[in-house]
């Protein structure tokens, strides 16, 4: 069954729509212009839920590093409410090249777990199969070591070691800031300068 869903907001995902005009981006949306269409949201049962938006059936579900030790708590019979998966996902489209590559552009999902705990997430979203079924799905058992590219939540059982990354992580509760002109695009996965 379904967790509740109380603040997480839905994420809508189809072809890749950020418009680039930096190297390879074009060749990118080409190739992923077919890919099938997804819905992310987070839930109160543990997991970042990608649902397919074409027919509805579950395709992926994250269950982040700070909820596993509270994921027994589900089962209580005296269990009451709260949260676990509770912020909103959002995704981007980034180049991630190194060295001789020019251009290697993905789709990252970022979630985090609201008044779930603190941290973030990121899941590579890229390709979970296409629309008319001819391109695989990387959503895959085999494959989900490859799918996680960073989990900074907290449990609050963990110690933070002083002066590291995570030391600072608090709760995020804010929702995705979205561009003016493309209602697909969130402001916040954007392209730095690094010269």
């Amino acid at each position: 069954r379904q967790g509740d869903i109380v603040n997480s907001n839905v994420w809508y995902v189809d072809a890749p729509a950020s418009n680039y005009s930096f190297t390879g981006y074009k060749a990118f949306s080409s190739t992923h212009r077919g890919r099938l269409p997804m819905i992310y949201v987070g839930g109160n049962d543990g997991m970042l839920h990608g649902f397919s938006a074409k027919d509805g059936v579950e395709k992926i579900a994250y269950v982040p590093k700070a909820v596993i030790p509270e994921l027994p708590k589900l089962s209580d019979p005296g269990y009451k409410h709260r949260y676990y998966v509770d912020g909103s996902p959002f995704t981007g489209d980034l180049n991630i090249a190194t060295g001789t590559n020019p251009a290697y552009w993905r789709t990252f999902l970022v979630g985090s777990l609201g008044g779930g705990g603190k941290g973030y997430f990121i899941l590579d979203v890229t390709q979970p199969g296409s629309s008319d079924g001819t391109v695989a799905s990387t959503f895959s058992t085999s494959n989900a070591g490859n799918l996680v590219v960073l989990d900074r939540s907290l449990h609050p059982s963990e110690a933070v070691v002083a002066g590291s990354d995570d030391e600072d992580i608090g709760h995020i509760f804010a929702p995705p800031v979205m561009d003016d002109v493309n209602p697909f695009k969130t402001s916040q996965i954007t392209k730095l300068n690094n010269d």
